[in-house]
């Protein structure tokens, strides 16, 4: 199945917005659900449908994701293979890698390519007191699902800091 990517000016999504509204209240339930997979949805919202259920069933679901794809760039319709690894990201990096990645990283965010240049961040270390905090916020599987690179924090806690 091919993604929902019909683009629309603000007026017209808007004016979708109303035929939804006025199908919904006249009681035309499968009219309205077929408008309102229509109406882009916001990129944040794609980006954590995608998070929760996988771009595969994002894109099945019909939702219109043209809005996401303009924000993130055509990768992001591709399914991040490695979100099944269980394992902690640790990788100490240098001075000179972490210059050249926070240039590649402005490149792609002034090409408005923000779903790459946030995934590239996240080869950067968090600072070990940022990655503690975030760990007794939202625990230690926060961090390794989400990649966060967490050399700085094994190295000032050690590895039975990974453990919850």
């Amino acid at each position: 199945m091919k993604p929902n990517l019909r683009e629309y000016t603000v007026l017209e999504a808007a004016d979708l917005g109303y035929k939804w509204l006025e199908l919904e209240e006249q009681g035309r339930y499968e009219e309205a659900e077929k408008i309102q997979l229509e109406i882009p949805i916001l990129p944040g919202l794609a980006d954590n449908l995608k998070q929760r259920i996988g771009i595969k069933a994002l894109i099945e679901s019909g939702l219109n994701l043209s809005e996401a794809v303009k924000y993130y760039g055509r990768e992001w319709l591709e399914e991040d293979t490695d979100q099944e690894d269980d394992k902690p990201y640790i990788s100490e990096i240098t001075l000179e890698e972490v210059a050249d990645l926070t240039v590649k990283i402005m490149e792609l965010q002034e090409q408005a390519r923000y779903g790459k240049a946030c995934r590239l961040s996240m080869k950067i270390p968090l600072d070990a007191e940022l990655a503690d905090y975030i760990k007794r916020k939202y625990g230690i599987r926060y961090l390794i699902d989400k990649k966060f690179n967490l050399f700085f924090a094994v190295k000032k806690f050690g590895e039975d800091w990974l453990k919850e």
